[in-house]
């Protein structure tokens, strides 16, 4: 008797298409013109397709390591194993690897980051749900970093863009208002830091670019949304370049 094969897409089907408000182009560093997506987009989207985390999908973290690099710095990684259930039955392992810098160097020395491990899980995360087939439309190449090609996509971000006020009307260039990271305050919400860490990143993109492990880490952080981070790492940075000068 042959296989039906008409449900082998469901899942992938299902999954494949983030809402629009999920992706965020990525404007410097290796991945720039990349599309970021949303961690908790893709938690939302598997607990909206196989139910709660722990009744219809979960993950274990099946193995942690560290790996030495050049110059002291250290990799941390993560293999972790998804499962999903259908019909009752769990399905998988779907094997997840990831990793993260957990001690960096930069002109100042060795340094470490205590959030390498979440960073690396996170990774490992998105790495399995990938292979489900969540967000797959952007890996296939349907977005350009800002919008999908399909034209429900257009249209949402072409409504967005009439109904938002133009940027160059609500505040002055950052390069006016940061310079070197001078005048940028701590913000007290996700959002102002979000707002405040991409400043921070657009004009000091040139020491940014100057230290391949920082620039390497800071683009994990901004994929992942450890927006905090980046904000406190690049004032620091600044202050130290203020101070030698």
């Amino acid at each position: 008797m042959a296989e039906d094969q008409s449900n082998h897409m469901r899942h992938w089907d299902a999954l494949k298409e983030p809402a629009p408000d999920a992706l965020k182009k990525i404007t410097g560093g290796n991945l720039q013109g990349k599309s970021d997506i949303n961690p908790q987009w893709r938690y939302q989207a598997m607990t909206e397709h196989f139910g709660p985390i722990g009744i219809g999908w979960k993950w274990q973290i099946m193995e942690r390591w560290t790996e030495e690099g050049p110059n002291g710095t250290v990799g941390a990684f993560i293999l972790i194993h998804l499962h999903y259930k259908e019909d009752g039955e769990w399905i998988g392992p779907v094997t997840g690897l990831g990793g993260s810098m957990l001690v960096e160097k930069d002109k100042w020395g060795l340094h470490l980051n205590d959030e390498a491990y979440k960073m690396a899980t996170t990774d490992a995360i998105g790495c399995a749900l990938k292979v489900v087939g969540v967000a797959a439309d952007v890996y296939r190449g349907f977005c350009d970093g800002s919008k999908y090609q399909p034209r429900q996509y257009q249209n949402y971000n072409q409504q967005q863009q009439q109904q938002a006020p133009q940027p160059q009307q609500q505040a002055p260039q950052p390069q006016q208002q940061a310079p070197q990271g001078q005048g940028v305050q701590p913000a007290d919400t996700h959002a102002e830091y979000k707002e405040r860490a991409e400043q921070l990143v657009q004009v000091n993109q040139a020491l940014i670019d100057a230290d391949p492990a920082t620039k390497a880490w800071l683009d994990a952080c901004m994929a992942d949304g450890f927006y905090k981070d980046v904000f406190n790492h690049i004032t620091n940075l600044t202050q130290g370049t203020q101070s030698n000068g």
